[in-house]
C-alpha cells in the first residue's frame, strides 16, 4: 500500500509538472507575440517611456488579463528588477530585485515557473482567494543577440490546468 501511494504521488507530481510546462510553453508564445506587437526598444530602456506610453502598455496587459484564459496578473520587469509595466498601474515603479525566480530568469535567460498558493510572497498582490493554487512564471524577453532585455511575469490560475492534467 505504501509503494502504491508513493507511486501515485510521484505520477501526480509528474502530471502536474508536465501541465505547468505546457502552460509555460504556450505563454512563451504569448510573450513573444506581445513583445513583438506592443513593446518598443525605448519601452525597455533605462528611464522608461513616460506615463502616456505606460498607460497604453498597461491597457494592453489588462486586456490580456480580462481575456478569460486564466491569467490573473501581468508584470514586465526591467533587468534591474523594477516593474516597468503592469495590468495594475499601482505596481509600476516598484522593485522586486530580491525575487529569486526573477533573478534566475534574468541571469539564465530561461523561463522559470513555480506552483504556489495565492497567499505566498508576492502572490498576495494577485487578489485570488487565499489558498488558491497559482502558476507564477518568469519569461525573459531577449534581443537578437540573446541578451535579456526584460522579464514578463505571469500569474495564472492553476486550478483549470491541474484539473485538466488530473482528468487525463
Amino acid at each position: 500500500i505504501v509503494t502504491a501511494l508513493a507511486l501515485d504521488i510521484v505520477v501526480g507530481q509528474h502530471v502536474s509538472s508536465t501541465a505547468v510546462e505546457s502552460t509555460v510553453a504556450a505563454d512563451r508564445s504569448l510573450v513573444r507575440s506581445f513583445a513583438g506587437r506592443t513593446l518598443t526598444a525605448s519601452d525597455l530602456a533605462p528611464g522608461g517611456s513616460g506615463a502616456a506610453r505606460s498607460a497604453i502598455v498597461g491597457a494592453d496587459l489588462a486586456a490580456l488579463v480580462t481575456h478569460g484564459d486564466g491569467i490573473l496578473q501581468l508584470k514586465i520587469h526591467s533587468v534591474s528588477g523594477s516593474i516597468l509595466f503592469s495590468d495594475r498601474a499601482v505596481l509600476e515603479g516598484t522593485t522586486d530585485a530580491a525575487n529569486v525566480s526573477l533573478q534566475q530568469a534574468i541571469a539564465s535567460g530561461q523561463s522559470v515557473a513555480n506552483l504556489e498558493t495565492a497567499d505566498e510572497s508576492d502572490s498576495a498582490t494577485v487578489g485570488a482567494p487565499e489558498g488558491s493554487k497559482l502558476i507564477e512564471e518568469y519569461l525573459p524577453i531577449v534581443d537578437g543577440a540573446g541578451r535579456v532585455q526584460a522579464v514578463f511575469e505571469i500569474y495564472r490560475d492553476a486550478g483549470p490546468v491541474l484539473a485538466a492534467a488530473d482528468a487525463s
